[in-house]
């Protein structure tokens, strides 16, 4: 709903930034950051969308194996949030095939070592909702939700200031993914960095791409096992669902993204998309 109601003020703000930042580098942040990302780079194709996670899921797990990450090489593909380190090298082994039998019981960035043997890969954090761990992911929009109302109240006594709220949100990817890569664009030697570009297919994908004052050029698309493939094809149909949606709104292209998304598990699509079809209307309306 969100994407979907960010429609025209996103297409104003591609208008205003083609008429004066065309040749600009723009680093998107706002979620859905695949998709957004999509429809700025059609028009901006200087745009980009980062995001602090792989790093910060490779750099946890490099740690509880007991190395630093700069002694490990990693691989990772997807798309923003849905996405796998599928090759984990170091101390003169495959990291990834131990992994499960150093976890046990326990978790790395919430996925377990079950997952982690079935897929031969280490998937980001959200791969949790697709088990259907959507209680706690529900609790946090209702936080988030609620300090989103304090902080415009915040605003709206004080618009000169910086809302004291703010503090109590979580934004990590300043310092792991937006300030190194500014940094990276200033610089004359080339540095690695995840980022999220558009690709041939028409798709925003997530990996690994060298970045200097001299551009951004993304690496090859390494190969990843069955089981990754599988998931990775599944984004991609609800992906191409989900852009065809905010790019042409309606109730059917609603439906059909809502149909796609791995994530429904057995949730009755076609009145979902009845209810989310009607709060666009109404709200669009109201605007």
């Amino acid at each position: 709903l969100t994407a979907l109601l960010a429609g025209p003020a996103l297409a104003r703000t591609c208008e205003v930034l083609r008429a004066y930042a065309a040749d600009a580098w723009i680093l998107n942040l706002t979620n859905p950051l695949s998709s957004i990302t999509a429809i700025m780079a059609a028009g901006l194709p200087r745009c980009m969308g980062l995001c602090e996670l792989p790093l910060v899921t490779a750099r946890q797990t490099a740690h509880l194996l007991g190395l630093d990450l700069e002694q490990v090489e990693w691989h990772y593909t997807g798309l923003n949030h849905r996405g796998f380190i599928h090759r984990l090298r170091g101390a003169g082994g495959d990291l990834l095939e131990g992994l499960p039998g150093r976890l046990g019981d326990n978790t790395v960035v919430g996925v377990t070592a079950q997952e982690i043997a079935d897929l031969g890969a280490l998937p980001l954090k959200y791969f949790g909702l697709l088990r259907g761990d959507m209680p706690s992911a529900s609790r946090r929009g209702l936080e988030l939700m609620a300090l989103r109302s304090r902080l415009y109240a915040e605003l709206a006594a004080n618009p000169g200031e910086s809302p004291p709220s703010l503090r109590e949100r979580y934004m990590d990817w300043y310092p792991e993914a937006l300030v190194p890569v500014l940094r990276a664009l200033h610089a004359d030697r080339p540095e690695p960095h995840i980022v999220s570009q558009l690709a041939v297919d028409g798709l925003v994908w997530e990996r690994t791409a060298d970045i200097s004052r001299a551009g951004v050029y993304p690496h090859p698309v390494t190969t990843c096992n069955g089981p990754v493939e599988t998931w990775l094809r599944l984004f991609c149909i609800h992906e191409q669902a989900f852009l065809h949606a905010l790019r042409a709104p309606s109730f059917e292209h609603v439906q059909q993204a809502l149909a796609a998304d791995p994530t429904a598990g057995n949730v009755p699509t076609e009145s979902l998309a009845r209810a989310l079809w009607q709060q666009y209307l109404d709200q669009s309306a109201a605007r």
